[in-house]
């Protein structure tokens, strides 16, 4: 997917697939197994913070009086299906 023209801060809500572990502890007959394949669509809502050739990097908080910010996320943009820049309240 190409991502939009983005601006560090900017708000967005970006739908990704997850990789996901389906935490199998015992022995699941391969017919079964295969009915449980299913993807792990997420919805994450954060500030862009910037990209690099194979990710997409947001942070969730900052503080207004200056430029701190934490609770960084990274999203491989392989698994992003959809970027919706959200528009600031007012």
């Amino acid at each position: 997917m190409k991502l939009p023209k983005l601006q560090i801060g900017d708000r967005v809500e970006v739908h990704w697939l997850d990789a996901e572990d389906m935490n199998d502890s015992e022995w699941t007959p391969l017919a079964e197994a295969l009915k449980q394949v299913k993807n792990a669509p997420v919805e994450t809502i954060g500030f862009y913070l910037g990209t690099t050739a194979k990710t997409l990097w947001l942070f969730n908080n900052r503080e207004s009086k200056n430029d701190n910010v934490n609770n960084r996320s990274q999203v491989p943009k392989g698994c992003i299906t959809k970027i919706i820049i959200l528009e600031e309240q007012k």
